[in-house]
């Protein structure tokens, strides 16, 4: 998907009406469902003048839910992200000072956003809110206020309020309006779908969060100038992880096979470079036990363990980021104590592949895969830079039998890696 994408396939004011949506219905939301959580009752059953409805990821959640009059049904959703492409601050400032200040992008904003409902397309909202306490109760009030201004246009907003999974380019806000349509037996029309955003990479832009939002969800994407004023569009770049890894694990054997002489195998690396799922792959099936520090709490802990294992006739997998020689001497002493091999397995990749895998593991894993993994808290990212920072390659002249180098590579199905190429950031 580019930008590039004919004229033809954008909804502009004065176009025709066609499949247009119907009036009676709910805002995405099935009936059946009166009872359960609010997430999941009809619009029409709430209140007209209650805007704000629970968090869309219930209560105490970080994504806020609000709803303008009464949602039709529909398949197609014209999205828009909201400051800078919807409105801005008055008079020209960079950043808001009160509820009411702010103004349309352009004056056209209203009645294009009029004419898109009168076509049947949802209109839907999608902003990066993370504000101080102080400064998010002023954008609570605002919001409303812009709604007064737009009486003949029904809308649903939604607003991240926190560093998860809902904060663009991060997937959560299109799987919750994804989780909308289908309680309302629909899917959502990505092909006449779009976004407009202006955080869209260009060189003027403070972020490119938006066009990578669009990428994820699979919509067509514009910026205000490309929608609203129709202008040609602009150079961007995309920065972050470039997604085309390619590698292998080096030279085989990786495990010995089972009735080998019991040896030590001590990973290194950085936290989401797959050292658990590579032992999991080669190292489980050949009866190697898993020694983990996050599991056993401390080193000593690690190193009781690992004597207990070869004593008794079992090879292990250490399986923490041993980041320096003074932490991995502690098992090189060890094998040498009990005379057995150690080998070195390290871990290679940069901080951004680290960081992205992180993301992807901590939550956008599909269930089938939650399932075999642990459940794993949000490594910081300030974590995995003090990593590198204290980082020291490990060398043969430390004890070891062999240092292996290990590639990072994706190892999952067909929907496990359409999750893990999408833009994760937060």
């Amino acid at each position: 998907m580019t930008d590039d994408l004919t004229r033809q396939a954008t909804p502009v004011a004065g176009g025709s009406n066609k499949r247009a949506a119907s009036t009676d219905s709910a805002s995405g939301i099935s009936k059946k469902t009166k009872t359960t959580h609010p997430f999941f009752q009809l619009a029409k059953d709430r209140s007209a003048t209650q805007f704000w409805r629970e968090n869309i990821d219930g209560k105490g959640g970080t994504c806020k839910h609000g709803i303008h009059q009464t949602l039709s049904k529909t398949d197609r959703l014209a999205i828009f992200d909201l400051d800078g492409t919807l409105i801005v601050p008055q008079e020209g400032r960079k950043h808001p000072t009160s509820s009411t200040d702010w103004q349309w992008w352009r004056k056209e904003v209203p009645s294009v956003l009029k004419t898109l409902h009168q076509q049947g397309f949802g209109i839907t909202i999608v902003t990066n809110q993370k504000l101080t306490p102080s400064r998010i109760k002023a954008w609570t009030a605002k919001i409303p206020l812009i709604a007064e201004k737009l009486p003949d246009v029904p809308f649903r907003i939604l607003a991240a309020n926190g560093s998860d999974v809902y904060r663009k380019p991060l997937p959560g806000m299109w799987w919750a309006l994804q989780r909308l349509a289908k309680a309302d037996g629909m899917e959502i029309d990505v092909k006449t779908s779009f976004f407009v955003g202006d955080a869209a990479g260009r060189p003027a832009d403070h972020s490119d969060c938006d066009r990578k939002w669009a990428l994820n969800a699979g919509l067509q994407f514009f910026t205000p100038e490309e929608y609203f004023l129709k202008l040609p569009p602009a150079p961007y770049v995309l920065k972050g992880l470039d997604l085309v890894p390619y590698c292998v694990p080096t030279a085989t054997p990786v495990a010995k096979p089972k009735g080998h002489k019991p040896e030590i195998v001590l990973f290194v690396g950085c936290p989401g470079l797959g050292k658990t799922t590579f032992y999991r792959k080669y190292f489980k099936p050949n009866g190697y036990a898993h020694v983990n520090q996050d599991k056993l709490k401390t080193r000593a802990k690690c190193l009781t363990s690992v004597e207990e294992l070869i004593t008794g006739g079992s090879s292990c997998v250490v399986d923490n980021t041993n980041r320096d020689i003074a932490t991995r001497a502690s098992y090189t002493a060890l094998a040498t104590k009990l005379k057995c091999p150690i080998r070195c397995f390290a871990f290679h990749g940069t901080v951004a592949l680290a960081w992205h895998n992180v993301l992807y593991r901590t939550w956008c894993l599909t269930d089938e895969s939650k399932e075999q993994e642990d459940t794993r808290q949000l490594v910081p990212y300030m974590a995995l830079e003090k990593f590198y920072k204290e980082y020291q390659d490990p060398h043969a002249d430390e004890g070891f039998d062999e240092i292996k180098k290990v590639n990072w590579k994706f190892d999952g199905s067909l929907e496990d890696l359409r999750r893990w190429s999408m833009w994760l950031e937060l």
